[in-house]
């Protein structure tokens, strides 16, 4: 099985270590001739060493015996000071990656190879997907939230969560516990209060309803709540709550936002999602006088009011959208610049109390599009995401996809959160992509790496998304090991 081995590109002969460590074939793993130029991680584990820690962890799960364990647990604590110290060195200090486990990661040795190979990587933090798709990665009893379990009845009793932060840190790596916040998943809603927590346009769509949601948005897995609904926010505290028993080293937000649509921009007020009934009579609310409400009624259902001002309308201020001119002397203008800023109003407040039920030694982190908070008098990102208003986290951890054959605009879009980043104790960027490989006008990752740290040599942090990509293989066969 061995003998093609040593043909194998340097950097990718790592990767076999996990098939290796199960007795997988070689001919599952074919290296392409893009991965051949990858070059050397700082901070990653010799390939001598990681096959050799693989073949202690195989033979453990073959026939345990004490000092095949000791010998197994020395290399994983050596290698996680050497982790420790090369990064305490090297730019960036924390390099993460995006992880998600499986019921198939019950097998035994399939988390702490999994988990090795991203210590061999040089990575020291992981983003443990916890909350996703309508399920989290809590044991079915002691699960006290909305939504079932990742694991479920297969092992009723497992901390998978627990589990993945304990085997990380002995191998030097944190733990942030990777929320989905505003996307509650397809379990969501099938109580009555839960019903009313979906958030809904002014044609009484859902996301799921919306034709002109993205595909992935439309997708049963993805049902975004309103960020007003004090069911919602309570379901989500009791989640947060659960989550932090575990002590995880921080915890990130995700999906802080309204869903993504074809379409590049709004311009109906009946396309936002705040016609749920919480959002809805808060708007209400802020009107001040009976004529305020009046005209926002009107507006609200006919997306246009006459020009020509009667009575007194009045309401309460709000702080402005992110460069929304002043509109004094248009009525339609001035409900629409109301209107965006309730809906982000509440995407921020929602932000705010999942913080809130945060301990305090434990650090949060708010993850997000820097494109997604643009409007302007006439249009309106559909994400509706007020970033620059995310100021109770300890890290911002913008995500820099943007594409355009070369690293400007990621460091356009780094500048831009850079910029407005007063308060933020961290900020931790998202680049995507391959090592080695260029990808849809993406650079490789170390290419993006390098120009970012050029640009920015006083950040930290940076994370690449995501592990799976490393070897989809490799995923796969974690993911459907039945």
């Amino acid at each position: 099985m061995l003998k093609n081995y040593a043909k194998l590109p340097k950097f990718s002969r790592i990767g076999v270590s996990l098939f290796l460590a199960f007795g997988l074939s070689l001919d599952f793993y074919k290296p392409s001739e893009m991965r051949s130029q990858q070059p050397e991680l700082d901070c990653r584990v010799s390939t001598e060493a990681a096959l050799s820690k693989a073949s202690l962890l195989q033979a453990l799960i073959r026939a345990p015996d004490q000092l095949t364990k000791q010998r197994y647990e020395q290399m994983v604590a050596e290698h996680a000071q050497a982790l420790a110290k090369c990064r305490n060195q090297k730019q960036p200090k924390v390099l993460g990656t995006w992880l998600r486990v499986y019921p198939c990661d019950l097998q035994p040795g399939s988390l702490e190879q999994t988990l090795d190979n991203i210590a061999n990587y040089g990575y020291n933090r992981i983003y443990l997907n916890t909350f996703y798709d309508g399920r989290v990665l809590l044991p079915q009893q002691d699960n006290p939230t909305a939504w079932t379990s990742v694991i479920g009845a297969e092992a009723p009793r497992t901390d998978l969560l627990a589990e993945v932060i304990q085997k990380a840190r002995q191998r030097g790596v944190k733990v942030y516990a990777w929320l989905y916040s505003m996307n509650f998943g397809s379990g969501y809603g099938k109580q009555p209060l839960q019903q009313t927590a979906i958030a809904r346009n002014g044609f009484g769509e859902t996301n799921l309803a919306d034709p002109a949601a993205l595909p992935e948005v439309k997708h049963a897995r993805h049902v975004f709540i309103d960020p007003y609904n004090p069911q919602a926010r309570q379901d989500l505290k009791v989640l947060i709550q659960a989550i932090a028993k575990r002590k995880p080293d921080g915890i990130a937000f995700d999906y802080i936002r309204y869903p993504q649509r074809t379409l590049p921009g709004l311009k109906d007020v009946r396309d936002l999602m705040i016609y749920s009934t919480s959002s809805f009579n808060r708007l209400l609310q802020r009107a001040l006088t009976q004529d305020a409400t009046d005209l926002l009624y009107t507006y609200l259902a006919k997306a246009k009011v006459p020009a020509k001002l009667k009575g007194n309308p009045k309401w309460w201020d709000l702080p402005p959208s992110k460069a929304m001119p002043g509109a004094k002397t248009n009525l339609n203008q001035q409900l629409w610049q109301l209107v965006i800023a309730h809906a982000q109003q509440g995407v921020v407040e929602f932000l705010d109390r999942a913080i809130a039920a945060v301990p305090k030694d434990i650090p949060t982190s708010a993850v997000f599009f820097p494109k997604a908070n643009l409007v302007s008098a006439q249009a309106v990102d559909p994400r509706l995401q007020p970033w620059h208003r995310f100021k109770q986290v300890y890290e911002w951890t913008p995500m820099l996809y943007s594409a355009c054959g070369n690293t400007d605009c990621i460091l356009e879009d780094l500048t831009a959160v850079i910029k407005q980043s007063e308060g933020i104790s961290s900020i931790c960027p998202v680049i995507a992509g391959y090592w080695g490989q260029t990808l849809n006008d993406r650079p490789p990752l170390e290419v993006q790496l390098k120009s970012i740290y050029q640009a920015f040599p006083k950040l930290q942090c940076t994370s690449t998304f995501a592990y799976s990509w490393l070897d989809p293989e490799l995923d796969r066969k974690r993911r459907i090991c039945r």
